[in-house]
């Protein structure tokens, strides 16, 4: 899936019939696109952000406490998570002994 920013302004070439085919640009939102070109078959709309990734820490020689990278948040257990359960960061690096 490809996400597009619906606010962003495009630039539209519009050629004009009544004047010889002369031709000009009209600028539009993404989602004014859509609107006019695609008779309101607008696209799924949905909330996204980068994924922030990181990795566990091992603290103090410690076998169960582990400090996420990215926010330093504090997890003690003996599995550690695939995110951090503060900030979200994806835990897809290994941890640091």
């Amino acid at each position: 899936m490809k996400l597009v920013d619906l606010e962003q302004k495009v630039f539209i070439p519009i050629v004009d019939e009544s004047k010889g085919g002369a031709t000009y640009e009209v600028q539009m939102s993404v989602a004014e696109v859509f609107e006019k070109f695609f008779e309101g078959n607008t696209p799924e709309i949905v909330e996204a952000v980068p994924v922030v990734h990181g990795r566990w820490v091992r603290q103090n020689g410690s076998a169960f406490v582990f400090k996420c990278s990215a926010c330093g948040f504090k997890f003690a257990g003996a599995e550690i998570a695939n995110y951090c359960p503060n900030c979200g960061a994806k835990m897809d690096r290994s941890a640091k002994k």
